[in-house]
């Protein structure tokens, strides 16, 4: 990822709890929470549960403008069972929809 321009740091601390991962490339913040269930049936709630979090404590806060992204493994299969994204208000419309 160096080589691409993107730097990557894992556990990152605020004063209410701990970032995963914080991607950044020029002036683009990715901040990723990753959640695991034990089968794809529980898969989308941990999403849901990790994007609660990331936004509960305030995780992107620290950056212009990040997008919120929660991972949610699936155990059972060892890949990715939900994802759940938040753009950042720079890319949303008035009425809360992305820009074209």
């Amino acid at each position: 990822m160096i080589g691409a321009g993107i730097r990557a740091q894992a556990e990152v601390h605020n004063n209410l709890g701990r970032m995963d991962i914080v991607a950044q490339c020029e002036d683009k913040t990715v901040v990723i929470e990753v959640k695991y269930a034990a089968d794809a049936g529980k898969a989308r709630k941990e999403a849901e549960e990790g994007m609660r979090q990331m936004r509960e404590r305030q995780y992107g806060n620290a950056y212009a403008a990040p997008l919120l992204l929660t991972i949610a493994i699936d155990e059972s299969k060892r890949q990715i069972g939900a994802h759940l994204y938040e753009l950042p208000d720079t890319l949303r419309t008035a009425s809360g929809t992305k820009k074209s």
